[in-house]
């Protein structure tokens, strides 16, 4: 069922420096697809965490695997989104 639903992207995007790096770009998308569009629980381990809209459960292991950039990169990348939406926020 989650392969059925879709994601939009704004082509103000082609103005965003993530545009510019592909791993990030790509890494970006990725967490797009994974957030949650909808409330719901999700098992990790033996808990149940609840899920908002835009939340996922994130691991590097898994992210590196999926993504197919090496677990390194996924984190420097990780870092770069996360200071990137902190400098958006500012402006």
């Amino acid at each position: 069922m989650e392969d059925e639903t879709w994601i939009k992207l704004y082509r103000k995007l082609l103005k965003s420096p993530i545009w510019e790096n592909e791993k990030a770009l790509k890494l970006w998308i990725w967490c797009l697809i994974k957030a949650s569009h909808i409330e719901r629980d999700q098992l990790v381990g033996q808990q149940i965490v609840k899920l908002q809209k835009g939340e996922f459960v994130f691991g590097r292991k898994k992210a590196s695997e999926e993504t197919q950039l090496n677990e390194n990169t996924v984190y420097k990348y990780l870092k770069l989104l996360e200071k990137l939406r902190n400098d958006n926020n500012k402006k």
